[in-house]
């Protein structure tokens, strides 16, 4: 477990971490024409909900802030997998 700053500036303790797309929808239509890239922390693993870490339009920025959530999860907790789970 890694303790990190969230989005929305609260620190929290997290376990392991996924990245999403995230796509807006209004009265359940789903706008494809516009997405976000999230790196979600989960506290626990089996904790169902999790909180956004971090958001960007960009790909590249997301997928280079969710490796180093990953690796840093993996220092921390001295595991090569890096989910922060052991059996990955």
């Amino acid at each position: 477990m890694k303790c990190f700053i969230y989005d929305d500036g609260e620190a929290r303790l997290t376990d392991h971490v996924i990245m999403q797309v995230l796509f807006p929808s209004e009265n359940g239509n789903v706008d494809l024409s516009y997405c976000l890239y999230a790196v979600i922390g989960f506290g626990s693993a089996s904790s169902p909900s999790g909180n956004i870490l971090f958001a960007s339009p960009s790909f590249g920025r997301c997928s280079r802030k969710y490796a180093s959530c990953v690796y840093e999860l993996s220092q921390s907790d001295g595991l090569s997998s890096g989910t922060g789970k052991e059996g990955d």
